[in-house]
């Protein structure tokens, strides 16, 4: 990716899960690289709170980033109003406030394709289920309108990301943990179908769409594209942990508005990026188990 060296890149949530990954990439291809989150105790990562406007407008007009990579955001359960300010507010914060970026990636949620008969498609309608998939939409809308005016902008929907470094509170690093401590797991019947995608592989897609210019307006599914039952996810990850966790199916029922069916077409990707996604997931969850027993 030569067209990264030597430039500025800004990658905020940069001390984040996928942040972290994806800043030590950049490096790696010799970008000068830039980082900003809520928290940091990384001296080579800011720590701006995007939700302080006036900062984050300082900061970006210091820096002059020739590209930036948009991951910052409040997930989970957060109220409407934080999350309409941390990921909306925000995000149109920074789009207005500057303006000189070769290429801006915005990477939005796969979460409003609920509703959909998958594989999931770039081109389907949109249904916000939450307060964090609303203001995400709502992102996207506003890129898309900067998109008309001319605005070298891509958006990028991961589908459930997972690996080394994940926080606890996902399915895959709790199921981990509790594996590796050989302690019980309850859960529902597993039968629903999941697209889990590695981390390394958002970090590749990320930067081949930074560093396109046919990725110019352009929307991406980044997922694995292939249906995985979480009993097998389960499965997989006790074999890898060698653990004598008493695995509970069933003990938990399902929510109302369960998707039992999820995963993404990833052609549009293949097509016009090239890319593909390099783990399979027992290659991914490999990685993941060693991490969190180092």
């Amino acid at each position: 990716m030569d067209e990264l060296k030597g430039r500025k890149v800004l990658v905020t949530g940069g001390n984040g899960f996928v942040g972290t990954h994806l800043v030590k990439r950049l490096r790696m291809l010799e970008a000068e690289v830039y980082a900003f989150d809520k928290s940091s105790n990384n001296d080579k990562v800011a720590s701006l709170d995007i939700t302080d406007f006036g900062r984050v407008n300082e900061y970006l007009n210091q820096v002059k980033p020739d590209y930036i990579i948009h991951l910052a955001a409040v997930m989970g359960k957060a109220d409407r109003d934080m999350a309409m300010k941390a990921n909306y507010e925000a995000t149109m914060n920074i789009l207005d406030s500057y303006g000189s970026y070769r290429k801006f990636v915005y990477v939005s949620t796969s979460e409003f394709y609920c509703g959909n008969t998958p594989p999931f498609r770039e081109d389907m309608g949109t249904n916000p289920i939450t307060p964090y998939s609303e203001s995400k939409l709502l992102c996207e809308k506003y890129c898309n309108d900067l998109i008309a005016q001319g605005k070298p902008i891509s958006i990028v929907r991961p589908s459930i990301i997972y690996g080394p470094g994940q926080g606890l509170g996902m399915f895959i690093p709790t199921l981990v943990m509790t594996c590796l401590s050989n302690e019980e797991f309850r859960m529902t019947k597993g039968e629903q179908t999941r697209d889990f995608i590695f981390v390394d592989d958002i970090v590749d897609i990320l930067v081949r769409v930074l560093a396109s210019e046919s990725a110019n307006g352009q929307v991406f599914n980044a997922g694995v594209g292939k249906p995985v039952q979480l009993m097998e996810a389960v499965r997989i990850v006790r074999r890898l942990t060698q653990s004598r966790s008493n695995i509970q199916l069933g003990a938990i029922p399902y929510k109302d508005n369960e998707p039992m069916e999820y995963y993404h077409d990833i052609s549009k990707a293949r097509r016009l990026l090239g890319w593909s996604p390099r783990f399979s997931l027992k290659d991914g969850l490999r990685l993941t188990v060693d991490s969190y027993k180092a």
